[in-house]
């Protein structure tokens, strides 16, 4: 008894392993989603990258992240009743779930093939699809796989049964069939100019095949010809589904949806007003379709299709800089002229830059006073904390982009770019002069250490300075021929530069020397921050996040819960950190981006749930009204099992009658505030 009791008091004061960085934009997530299905009206789940699931149980209005146990890209998702489900993916990963998704385990799949479908004709026989002519079948709910040869080494992309005999998969160019529940598979059809992505039927008989170049194929007699039906776009279609007999839609790249209402006769392009790629597809009745893009995008249709709304929460264009100026104040922009503006650190609020040009690089030199540079040579400035934009002239031509913009006072600035463009402002940003760099590399990040000071950092390894306030700049010997990506300055001594295939570079004499430190990693680096002389991070390509606490001696791999390439990183504190990047992502840190995350013991807490311990339910009262609030479970083992979002409420309730007992941790996260607390289930 004493030893239990010693296990029991150790689990109250240690720390907890649990992702370090957490979703804030897009909401729920803003990982590639490639595969959609509901289980009733209410209840649906998405996958997607770095082992990604969510799920809604009110019909999407809100969605729950899960946890899988896996960072496998998962490809495609089939439930066979309410509880149990499958999702598989890359290197032939396959995972069930037997209590509607909040657990996941893994199968033997007998592959290490990436697996791009999955379908069951009952409850215990199923079939997988996926690279070199990988056909697995289960003939018991999944607890064992066998390998059915297929015939080919193409990817099968596509498996649709029309019955427990009769089944269809769709190799790039070739249709094969099955009459014996997927015993032995045979050449359908073959064909020369069409290549195919999606299978479906409307009966025994009817089935359509849809695939790249927008092409459509229908079948009334069983797959045995197929006749090409109009076709109104020349981009490829991923995804085909059918509400009923005549109804059926037809998804795909730039955002396009087909309709048709005579079985395929004919089809209308649908305006949805989005421009990813449309990965999947699921109505759940004749008005109300689901639609998952590979941006994160969710949309949702309650007419048939005839308009399609967004239903995940925030941006997904791509995000390049962000900037805070205090706690609280922070700036990011992006693609298509996205300026976004916070106030709490959760939320995030568009503003109206008044440009398409990509947007690269963001300074604000005081509270009110703004700068962004990017693409076609666009400043704009703000003089009213980000309310109004004004477009600036850079003073110069033949510049096609300007990547970063730093400013050393109030007036003074320089944006690097182009062709080893340099420009600088006297007059906060009225006139800008080009300034002699000395090369025509293009330059792609800018840093000073002070009013005379500063470096610049391109292509080929090149690395410039100036101790004349950019009067005249000196080029650095880098000892590299990368790309160079960021340059950070902690001092007027020391210095980083990070950049193409992991490098990162380190000066303690001003620039007079840099010396190669080893990252770990070959991705692209492409923003540098420290916190302090010892704290820093480095973050890239892949969704690489690194840290360091010896002054870069030594770099550790944070755990990111995406792939999404991060472009820019900053910190407010030791402990508080956003990234940005692909798909609109924010990330956001409150422990450091370190492994553990300690339970705060906040006694003047305006948070409080009950009853605590509990079986069923639990109800999180906040006493200030939470523009968002976000709720995350963990088990003693730092593994997420609930995360929950809501909006605009101060007592929400929580489901956690599906725990096993145990010893849990609750974070939960408002507009100003970040609270964990310890939660019993007995």
């Amino acid at each position: 008894m004493k030893n239990i009791f010693f296990f029991i008091c150790f689990i109250f004061i240690s720390t907890y392993t649990f992702s370090q960085w957490t979703w804030i934009n897009p909401i729920p997530q803003g990982n590639p989603l490639y595969s959609i299905c509901f289980t009733d009206s209410n209840t649906g789940f998405a996958v997607g990258n770095t082992g990604t699931i969510i799920k809604t149980i009110d019909g999407g209005v809100t969605w729950t992240i899960l946890s899988t146990g896996t960072s496998n890209n998962l490809n495609a998702v089939f439930f066979t009743s309410a509880n149990t489900g499958y999702a598989v993916g890359s290197g032939g990963i396959i995972i069930k779930t037997n209590d509607n998704g909040i657990t996941w385990t893994n199968q033997v799949s007998g592959t290490t093939w990436g697996l791009i479908a999955v379908t069951f004709t009952d409850s215990n026989t199923g079939f997988a699809v996926g690279g070199n002519g990988t056909i697995l079948k289960t003939i018991n709910a999944g607890n064992s796989w066998t390998i059915i040869p297929s015939g080919t080494t193409e990817n099968l992309t596509s498996i649709y049964f029309t019955d427990a005999n009769t089944g269809y998969i769709v190799a790039n160019y070739k249709i094969y069939k099955t009459i014996n529940s997927g015993s032995s598979w045979s050449l359908l059809t073959s064909f020369t100019s069409y290549m195919f992505n999606s299978i479906y039927f409307t009966s025994p008989d009817t089935g359509y095949l849809a695939g790249y170049h927008g092409i459509i194929l229908k079948t009334v007699n069983a797959g045995n010809t197929w006749t090409a039906l109009s076709c109104l776009i020349d981009t490829p279609l991923y995804s085909i589904r059918f509400v009923n007999s005549n109804i059926g839609f037809a998804i795909g790249m730039g955002g396009r949806i087909l309709k048709t209402i005579d079985a395929g006769t004919s089809w209308s392009l649908l305006s949805t007003g989005y421009y990813s790629s449309l990965k999947s597809i699921f109505f759940i009745n004749s008005n109300t379709g689901y639609v998952v893009s590979d941006n994160g995008t969710i949309l949702k249709t309650i007419d048939t299709g005839n308009s399609w709304f967004q239903i995940s929460i925030g941006t997904s264009n791509s995000l390049s800089d962000i900037i805070f100026l205090s706690p609280n104040l922070g700036y990011s922009v992006g693609e298509q002229g996205t300026i976004l503006k916070t106030t709490n650190g959760i939320t995030w609020s568009t503003l109206f830059s008044g440009t398409l040009n990509t947007l690269y690089s963001i300074c604000f030199p005081t509270l009110d006073t703004g700068y962004t540079v990017g693409w076609n040579e666009i400043i704009l400035k703000t003089v009213d904390a980000g309310n109004t934009w004004t477009q600036l002239a850079c003073g110069t031509s033949n510049i096609n982009g300007l990547y970063s913009v730093y400013f050393t006072n109030s007036t003074t600035g320089y944006a690097v770019g182009d062709a080893g463009k340099i420009i600088r402002t006297y007059n906060g940003g009225i006139n800008w002069t080009a300034l002699p760099s000395g090369t025509n590399k293009d330059l792609l990040s800018i840093n000073f250490t002070d009013s005379n000071t500063g470096y610049a950092v391109g292509v080929d390894g090149i690395i410039l300075k100036t101790v004349n306030a950019g009067d005249s700049w000196t080029l650095l010997s880098s000892g590299t021929s990368i790309f160079l990506l960021s340059v950070y300055f902690l001092n007027s001594d020391t210095g980083f530069v990070s950049g193409g295939g992991g490098i990162i570079l380190k000066t303690i004499n001003a620039g007079n020397s840099w010396t190669a430190l080893t990252s770990g990693t070959t991705n692209q680096l492409y923003s540098i921050y420290f916190t302090d002389e010892n704290n820093g991070f480095i973050v890239g390509q892949w969704g690489t996040i690194l840290k360091t606490i010896n002054s870069g001696l030594t770099w550790s791999t944070s755990s990111v819960p995406t792939m999404n390439g991060l472009l820019s990183v900053y910190f407010t504190d030791n402990t508080t950190g956003y990234t940005v990047g692909d798909n609109g992502t924010i990330l956001k840190t409150t422990n450091g981006g370190t492994t553990f995350y300690e339970e705060n013991q906040n006694f003047n807490s305006e948070i409080s749930f009950y009853p605590n311990p509990s079986n069923d339910k639990i109800t999180i009262s906040n006493n200030k009204t939470s523009t968002l609030t976000v709720v995350s479970v963990f088990n003693i083992q730092g593994k997420q099992i609930i995360e929950k979002y809501f909006q605009n409420q101060n007592t929400i309730e929580i489901d956690v009658s599906k725990l096993v007992n145990g010893i849990y941790l609750i974070k939960i996260q408002t507009d100003n505030n970040v609270e964990t607390k310890k939660l019993i289930i007995k």
